[in-house]
Formats: structure tokens, C-alpha cells, sequence
């Protein structure tokens, strides 16, 4: 047990992180129905302690300690949230500068084993995705990596280009459901020796409001030959919906 959000705050909790969709496409942030903090509250008033007793209710899992620790929340069967027990509002802090801090790209990418879909249909890596909404297109201001399957739309534009691990960004032709994205490629099994935010221009890093605009998607990929690594999606919003890259997630799996 413990995967499965206990009745009462099921609802809650899925409205926190901005509703799950049925299917991929555009979902509606609503700020107005719950509070921006709530999300936090849930994880450093419920599942912080909580897990200090063994039972990180109603969090799937905390792991670490004190501010270094990981929450792993399961919005749904196949919705995890990553957040930090850390307070950083979102992808915009200049929190998320500062050396040593967990690697929460890699601990968003290890969460797909709590997909309940996996079990079932043995999903690919290049099924899986992790999305960061920007400060504009998310409704809680607590960091929080949406991971779930990568929705077909997304799938067949990673398969239509050729990748190319090592090289720098590149445009997609197509906006994504309202957001224009580029793409890169890096190598690699897993995330734990990449700095995903390190992909962006130094730039934009200096920059909180020019990072608040940012989206970011890491989807996992067979690169030639069979070798495993991620396609990094990145796009940037001046309205709402421009930067909203859980639109790219399929949390039915069905697609």
C-alpha cells in the first residue's frame, strides 16, 4: 500500500498539481479553487512526518532527510509528483542554483517505477516523460516534477527528428499545444550525471523572471543503435498555456 492517496485528500491533492487529464492535451490551471501553498502544506505538514514514523501517508514515499529529502506522491495510478522537502516555489528560484542540492530530474525519472501502467503494458523508456511547468502555467508554488506516460503527440515528433546527442538546441517546426518548443539530445541510462537545468543559457539561469517563462520536458529515447537517453524539450511562455509542459504527458496511458 501507500501508492494510492487515501479518499479524503485524493481530490485535493490531484487539484493541487493541476487536474489530470483523461487523455494529452491543454488542461486549465485554476488558481482560484485552492491555495498556492497547499501543495507544501501536504507534503511538509502530513508526509514529512509522517514518514518519520515509517508511514509517509499520504505521500508514496519521503526520502532523505530534513531539507535534502524527496516526497514521491501519486496524484493517480499513473501521475507521480516529485517535490522537495526543501521550500523552493518553482523552476523560476534561485534556490535551484545552489550546489549539492538533490538531483530531483533523476529522482522524477526514477519515479516511473510507481506507474501502475508499467506493470501491465512494460512501458519503454520512450513511453515515459517528466515535465516542469513554468511559474505562469502551474497552480501551487512548491516545486513539483509531474512524471507519466509521454503522450503520442510528443512521441511521434521525438521519433520524426533525428537525434543528435552532444549538439545544441534546435527549433521545432509545430507549436505543441499552444507552446513552441526546441529539442536536444543527450546519452545516457538515466539522469543521475546530468544537470537538466544546466541545458538552459546561462542567461536565462541569471534570470528568475526569464526563468519563470521556461517549461521543461525530459522523455526518454533509444538513440542509434539502441542506446538509451532522454530528448530534452524546452519552451517559453509569454501567456498561459505557451509554457505548460505536463500538456505533453498522457496520465491515461492510453495513447
Amino acid at each position: 500500500m501507500g501508492r494510492c492517496l487515501p479518499l479524503a485528500i485524493a481530490s485535493l491533492v490531484a487539484a493541487l498539481a493541476t487536474t489530470p487529464a483523461a487523455a494529452e492535451g491543454p488542461l486549465e490551471v485554476e488558481r482560484q479553487t485552492f491555495g498556492s501553498d497547499d501543495l507544501w502544506r501536504v507534503v511538509s505538514y502530513l508526509c514529512v512526518p509522517s514518514a518519520a514514523i515509517g508511514l509517509p501517508l499520504p505521500c508514496a514515499e519521503v526520502k532523505g532527510a530534513g531539507a535534502n529529502g524527496i516526497a514521491l506522491l501519486a496524484v493517480s495510478d499513473n501521475h507521480i509528483l516529485t517535490i522537495p522537502t526543501r521550500r523552493i516555489s518553482g523552476i523560476e528560484s534561485p534556490e535551484l542554483q545552489r550546489p549539492n542540492l538533490p538531483n530531483y530530474w533523476q529522482a522524477a525519472w526514477d519515479a516511473r517505477r510507481l506507474i501502475s501502467a508499467g506493470e501491465a503494458l512494460r512501458l519503454d523508456r520512450s513511453q515515459i516523460g517528466v515535465a516542469l511547468n513554468s511559474a505562469r502555467d502551474r497552480s501551487q508554488d512548491q516545486l513539483h516534477f509531474h512524471t507519466g506516460c509521454l503522450g503520442r503527440t510528443a512521441r511521434t515528433l521525438i521519433g520524426s527528428l533525428p537525434p543528435d546527442p552532444g549538439g545544441g538546441w534546435r527549433r521545432v517546426a509545430k507549436p505543441l499545444f499552444g507552446g513552441r518548443y526546441r529539442i536536444r539530445w543527450i546519452a545516457g541510462e538515466d539522469l543521475s550525471a546530468t544537470d537538466v537545468f544546466g541545458l538552459l543559457e546561462p542567461s536565462l539561469r541569471a534570470s528568475p523572471a526569464a526563468m519563470g517563462r521556461q517549461t521543461l520536458v525530459v522523455a526518454g529515447v533509444r538513440l542509434p543503435g539502441g542506446t538509451p537517453g532522454f530528448a530534452v524539450l524546452n519552451a517559453q511562455g509569454a501567456r498561459p498555456g505557451e509554457a505548460h509542459g505536463e500538456n505533453l504527458l498522457d496520465f491515461s496511458c492510453r495513447s
